[in-house]
């Protein structure tokens, strides 16, 4: 049995179990819920279309029920389908929608998780300041509300944007932090990133055994969590630890497993994800259009309301 069968069918079965209870509760605002889970276990598995129908399943249905914290779920998946997808203008548009629906309703959990994503979306432009700002802001939010998983997660970016600004030093010290926090709340998946992580900066000082250490450790937690995104850069991060080490031999195996995932994880939806993305984008644009008009009308309504409230304690006869 090859290394890569097990994750991809744990995620199946997730994602039949989640599509099971879908089908037996007649409550729309748990309906929402769990389509947004679903949409997860696409992505996290690559199938972009699948994970975008799902959500825009859930932004129909929460903007139906006026249910605000699932059309800001619905928009954030929305925008991080887009970013995989590497169209982060779109990604930062569904992006900063969700963030105004999270304020609206006092979500501060979800705010924290949007500047993140707003983050990432900066990040991969790339706009390291901008990120830089957002990912600190997400860091403080999750401090405030005794967050640890989101401040291990958002001390790991930091270390990656200065990474990128070559401040190797800075970056280390921030990955150290995340990764104490992370080791702390047995994150296994915050562990998996930062070995990769680390690696990457042991790698560019040439602390070639430190940097193997750490990229080997992240591997196979990567391997034992099963997400794809997550073994393919521990796979590339291997691969160019060993092409400094000449030891081309395995580094070559690393190319191998690295295109045995992509190979084993791809399907008719994710061969053709971009093209298929495309082709349902007139059809997706108009539903969402739809969507988004409704959505307004909640909004328009709402500052009709304020601006009525105005006129009321400015003293109405005085305005006119």
């Amino acid at each position: 049995m090859h290394f890569y069968q097990n994750p991809v069918h744990a995620q199946s079965l997730i994602a039949d179990s989640l599509e099971s209870r879908l089908q037996k509760t007649n409550v729309d605002s748990v309906k929402v819920v769990l389509l947004i889970a679903i949409c997860k276990e696409k992505w996290k598995y690559a199938e972009y279309a699948e994970a975008k129908k799902y959500a825009d399943e859930a932004l129909t249905l929460s903007v139906k029920i006026d249910f605000r914290n699932g059309v800001a779920d619905a928009y954030t998946q929305i925008g991080i389908v887009f970013w995989y997808l590497k169209d982060n203008e779109q990604a930062l548009q569904y992006h900063e929608r969700a963030l105004r629906f999270y304020e609206e309703t006092g979500n501060k959990k979800g705010v924290s998780e949007i500047y993140n994503r707003i983050g990432h979306d900066y990040a991969d432009w790339p706009d390291f300041p901008k990120a830089l700002e957002w990912f600190q802001k997400a860091m403080v939010l999750d401090s405030l509300q005794n967050n640890p998983e989101g401040v291990s997660k958002n001390l790991d970016l930091i270390g990656w944007i200065y990474m990128n600004l070559a401040d190797y030093p800075k970056a280390l010290s921030y990955y150290f932090k995340a990764l104490k926090i992370a080791e702390a709340i047995h994150s296994k998946r915050g562990i998996a990133a930062l070995g990769h992580d680390i690696g990457e900066v042991y790698e560019k000082q040439n602390n070639l055994p430190e940097a193997l250490r750490n990229a080997t450790n992240g591997l196979s937690l990567a391997l034992e969590i099963g997400e794809k995104h997550l073994i393919e850069e521990a796979y590339t991060g291997l691969e160019k630890i060993y092409v400094k080490m000449h030891d081309f031999k395995n580094a070559y195996a690393m190319r191998l497993k690295y295109d045995e995932i992509e190979v084993a994880l791809s399907n008719a939806d994710n061969a053709g994800k971009i093209k298929q993305v495309q082709m349902q984008y007139d059809f997706a644009n108009k539903q969402m259009s739809d969507s988004i008009s409704i959505v307004k009308e909640i909004e328009i309504a709402a500052l009709k309301l304020q601006k009525q409230k105005a006129l009321t304690y400015g003293g109405l006869l005085g305005i006119v």
